[in-house]
């Protein structure tokens, strides 16, 4: 009787790309946008993950806010949600974590960035694209910030008064 050792192979893939959400407002000027020479730009990005009722697989979404000042004056806002559906097979929960929050996001980051920047172009608004985001470098941070939370609650619970 032989047992069968062999480790299978990891699969991670893309199977979707959809758009979640996507609004475009102009509180100012409904017809043309008001910049000065100079607008400033306002950008979040924010990713969020979550398991999906089917077996390994996943939804990643990448949300932005991009505000667009003149002064104070918001000229222009656009919320986009670009989303992703991924398969994830035969990978260690510690992977999969980095997979959907390192390795999907940087999949997902030219669909959002294009999807801006045309957004904006058919609004009369200055393309925008992203600048290059680093997510590994964000993961790293949150992992970091949560150790350190555990370690504070666990002094803090070893403390007598």
């Amino acid at each position: 009787m032989t047992e069968n050792n062999e480790k299978k192979e990891a699969i991670f893939r893309l199977e979707n790309i959809l758009i979640k959400n996507m609004s475009l407002e102009m509180p100012e000027n409904v017809v043309t946008p008001t910049f000065n020479a100079t607008p400033t730009i306002k950008l979040e990005l924010r990713n969020i993950s979550r398991q999906l009722s089917r077996d390994n697989y996943y939804e990643v979404v990448l949300e932005t806010t991009t505000k667009v000042l003149s002064g104070e004056n918001v000229q222009l806002l656009v919320e986009i949600s670009q989303g992703g559906i991924f398969y994830i097979e035969n990978v260690e929960a510690k992977q999969r974590e980095r997979l959907l929050n390192v390795h999907a996001p940087e999949m997902l980051y030219p669909y959002i960035s294009q999807l801006l920047s045309d957004l904006m172009m058919r609004a009369g608004a200055p393309r925008i694209f992203l600048p290059p985001f680093n997510f590994r470098a964000l993961h790293q941070k949150k992992l970091k910030a949560m150790e350190e939370q555990l370690s504070q609650e666990k002094g803090e619970k070893g403390t007598v008064s």
